[in-house]
Formats: C-alpha cells, structure tokens, sequence
C-alpha cells in the first residue's frame, strides 16, 4: 500500500530493517590497511555454531558505505556514532563496525533457525522485505541524503543487495511465524479473516494550516456548512493533498503519525476532528469512507504483529548461541541486555599493525 503523500500522514514502518542496519553503541576501531610484516589473520570474522562469518562479508558492507556515496549518505544520517570512518588512515568508527558484524551474526542466527523450523522464504516474503529495504535505505526526517530508498539498494553491489534482501526475507518469515500464521496467501488470509475489522483503512481528507486560529475559523467554517473539499483547496498548504480537496487516501489508523491515528480510529465518516497540533502547524481531519485491507496491508499487519516475539527469540538464540569472534573485532558478550561484538582493549580508532599479538579470540556461549 502506498504511502499518503501528506506530511501529516507520513507511514510509521513498524518491521525493522534486517539487523546489520541498526545502530549499537559500542567502540570498536577497525583496521582496513594493516602492515604486510609479521602479520597474523584467522580466515573468518566469526563463527557462528559452526557456521563461518567470513571477513569479506563485513568488508564488502563497509566498503560499500564508504565507497557508494547514497548509500554513505543514509548509513551516516542514522549512524549512532555520527560517522563511518574511522580517525587513522583506513579505519572505520568503532560503532559502525561492530555493528555490522553484530548484524551479520544475528542474520547468520535467523537463517539457521528457519532451516530448523521447516519455514520457506516465499515470494511474498520477498515482495515485503524489498519493501521494508527500500523504507529503512528512505532519506530520514531533516537528512541532507537525496536518492530515494529504491535509488539506494538499486546503487549497492549486486552480491550485497541479495544479500541484504535474503535476510530481511528471512526476518519478515520468521516473524509471521512467532505470530502465528505462515506468510502464504492462506496464511495471509486466515490472519486477515480473524482482524480484519482492526485492519479497516479509513479514507481521509486533511486541512493543514499554519496556526491555530485560521484552523478553528475554517473548522467552524465547514460546520456552518462549507464543503470541506473547497475550504482544503483554498487554504490548506500541503501540497499533495490539497489539489485534492484535502485527500490523503485510504490507510490503517496506525499508519498515520501520533496524535492523529488515535483520532482517526475514533472518527465516524462524516465526521470532524478537533483542530490538532501537528509539529508547528494546525490540522484538521474528516473521514470520509472506509475500505478493506488489501493483502499486502494485511500481510505487513501480521509480520508487525510478530516482530516483538521475533526480537525476543532473536535474542534468546543470540545468547544460547556458541559465537567466536576474530580477537581483532572483539568478543561475543552482552551489551545493554542483548547480545553483540564488544570490542579489544584499546584505543577506538587505534591501527592494528600487529593482530598477532592480540590475545586470541575469546568465546563467549550463552551456555556458559
């Protein structure tokens, strides 16, 4: 489903992008250039209950950030840490890269865990998680990013971007999985046929002005009978909705932004809302119909539905999991309740011209 082209109606995306995309703060400094002599190197990143991690997949994702500047440009804008690279020559920032291999770790996990539970990837799957990709690779809110979240993974390498699809896909199947249905068309359905009361799109117009008073002026307006469709189309200063007598289309109440999905929900068709603050402008709501979910709305409503479970599962596997980190990354341990690569001693951003004389990788089970 599309999303309004409203600024007040702008889609709260409520499934996270696959895991190597979210932030953790921890220090981590990362050599790329290291010195050809004495130098001492296991093969992998990390070992994941036998499963290898190797290097080249947390390289060609840092590479890529630093190499593809739309994509530099989104990793950045929602780094936690600020940056990507690193302060020495070569080096990347602390919390990208841990991140990155936390993430890896996590996909490695998952995907192993839907082998174990029989479950597919299927192609709607596929069609939501390129979705949920494109939303999360979206310029955020005051960014200075340009390309738009297709632009982004279209720009990425094209071993990368299957890559990243395959294990967003294996997230948005396991999620609708810990909900309680398969993400097949029966599944979809049988989910749909339970909720669909709940997941009802309410069709809505908006008047959106600069300051209150000229909101409560055109509200009493349209109660003395104005049509709501002229008054929008004369003041309000959205531009997308307002050649359209103030129409956003049709959506779920929880797609549009606080306060006015709860106002939504509670409105009757026909019906006007209060004058509303929304950042520092003024909007007025009317609904004006209703319509069914469509399939896509109703499958995306049951991967939310799974994604608190999914977070918890993610890391209940994460800590009964048997990890072995390259001593150059760090160890396997718990950072602020989950599970993650924490860093070596030592300077953040420090080079490493001698790995060899690192301890050697310390593991750390959650059996343990």
């Amino acid at each position: 489903m599309p999303a309004p082209g409203l600024a007040v109606a702008a889609r709260l995306r409520t499934i996270g992008p696959v895991r190597r995309l979210l932030p953790v703060c921890i220090a981590l400094g990362l050599a790329v250039a290291v010195s050809s002599c004495d130098v001492s190197l296991t093969s992998y990143a990390a070992r994941v209950d036998g499963t290898t991690v190797a290097n080249s997949e947390l390289t060609d994702v840092l590479q890529a950030a630093t190499t593809n500047a739309a994509f530099h440009c989104i990793e950045l804008a929602k780094s936690s840490s600020g940056t990507i690279e690193g302060t020495a020559s070569g080096s990347f920032s602390a919390v990208y890269a841990a991140n990155r291999l936390t993430g890896i770790i996590d996909a490695k996990l998952v995907h192993t865990a839907i082998g174990r539970l029989g479950l597919q990837t299927t192609p709607l799957a596929s069609s939501i998680a390129n979705d949920e990709l494109t939303q999360s690779f979206s310029p955020p809110s005051g960014s200075s990013c340009s390309a738009s979240g297709t632009a982004v993974l279209d720009s990425l390498p094209a071993s990368l971007r299957t890559e990243f699809l395959g294990d967003e896909a294996d997230e948005v199947v396991l999620a609708a999985h810990l909900a309680g249905y398969p993400l097949t068309p029966a599944g979809v359905a049988a989910y749909g046929a339970k909720h669909g009361a709940a997941l009802e799109l309410a069709c809505v117009s908006a008047i959106l002005v600069a300051n209150k008073s000229s909101a409560v002026a055109l509200r009493a307006a349209i109660l003395g009978g104005a049509s709501f469709a002229v008054v929008a189309k004369a003041n309000s200063i959205d531009a997308a909705s307002a050649p359209n007598g103030g129409a956003v289309g049709c959506h779920a109440p929880s797609d549009f932004t606080s306060p006015l999905g709860a106002t939504v929900a509670k409105l009757k068709v026909g019906e006007l809302s209060e004058v509303l603050a929304f950042g520092s402008s003024y909007v007025i709501l009317e609904v004006t119909g209703h319509e069914p979910a469509s399939s896509t709305s109703v499958a995306e409503a049951l991967v939310a539905a799974g994604i608190t479970a999914e977070n918890a599962y993610i890391t209940k596997l994460a800590g009964t999991a048997h990890v072995d980190v390259d001593a150059t990354y760090g160890v396997w341990g718990r950072a602020g309740g989950t599970w993650a690569v924490l860093p070596p001693n030592g300077p953040a951003d420090a080079m490493l011209p001698n790995p060899a004389a690192l301890t050697p990788a310390v593991v750390v089970s959650g059996n343990s």
